[in-house]
């Protein structure tokens, strides 16, 4: 029993922990964006001058990665597309959208299991290896394998068990989760360069706001002493909450999911 709550505190720990991170990045940089726009100066600055012309190797691969996907993906949707038309425009729309839900869900849990059960013998052993070599080499292993799956929460997900375990402290997490959220922002770009004409700027200019505000905040939060202490410390605190009693649990994932984002949206909508 004494083993499980153990456990379970671990892995709490280290599944909050990117939560933790993600809401100081938030607490830091959304007020600087509403009172002086520095990542939307610096998107729009940068996509100015991508978008439309020459990108040079690296761009014309993003260009490349784009329209395969489109390619590949667009007899799916004109399947769904058709098999949702008969319900009408809003009724049709709610459908594919609880689709795609259904979608993610089921392909990330797919990945998931296939990379745990890759990540055995050597290659679990280079996989803890990367990790415990400090925190910026941590922070281009959550960038790297996150860029290989397209997903932030397959390898969030994926550390979890290690973390629960005892193979991974959960400062190594964090530094882990850190650089997921750089990886993540690679399929955005991807996206954005599959656009043409007026809608590439547009595109563009939301997955550089992506990528600069996942930059600037790891090499923020990571550079800072004080600052790269809390994430830890407060999933830390609410695991060993969460161990004594599960309501803070799910107090915690109806704060997170619902609660911020339904005050935001509704603030959005009244102001």
């Amino acid at each position: 029993m004494a083993k499980d709550k153990v456990m379970f505190r671990r892995g709490f720990a280290a599944a909050s922990v990117h939560d933790m991170y993600n809401l100081l990045s938030v607490a830091i940089f959304f007020p600087l964006e509403l009172l002086f726009s520095p990542l939307e100066r610096l998107s729009a600055w940068a996509s100015a001058r991508i978008a439309g012309e020459d990108v040079g190797p690296a761009g014309r691969g993003f260009e490349a990665a784009g329209a395969a996907v489109g390619y590949l993906t667009r007899p799916g949707v004109v399947l769904l597309e058709g098999a949702a038309s008969p319900l009408g425009e809003v009724a049709g729309g709610i459908t594919l959208v609880a689709v795609g839900v259904v979608m993610i869900l089921a392909v990330i849990t797919l990945i998931s299991k296939m990379l745990k059960q890759l990540l055995v013998g050597t290659a679990e052993k280079i996989f803890a290896t990367a990790l415990g070599r400090g925190a910026w080499s941590g922070v281009l292993s959550g960038t790297v394998v996150t860029m290989l799956v397209q997903s932030s929460t397959t390898t969030t997900s994926l550390a979890v068990p290690f973390a629960a375990t005892g193979k991974f402290s959960l400062r190594q997490i964090f530094y882990f989760v850190v650089g997921a959220n750089i990886g993540t922002t690679l399929t955005a770009l991807i996206a954005a360069f599959g656009f043409t004409g007026i809608e590439a700027r547009a595109a563009l200019g939301a997955a550089l706001v992506h990528l600069f505000y996942n930059l600037l905040a790891a090499a923020l939060i990571l550079l800072v002493p004080w600052l790269r202490r809390l994430p830890p410390e407060g999933a830390d605190i609410l695991a060993r909450l969460a161990t004594e009693n599960k309501l803070y649990v799910l107090g915690w994932m109806l704060l997170i999911f619902l609660i911020i984002p339904g005050t935001l949206i509704l603030l959005t909508v009244v102001f």
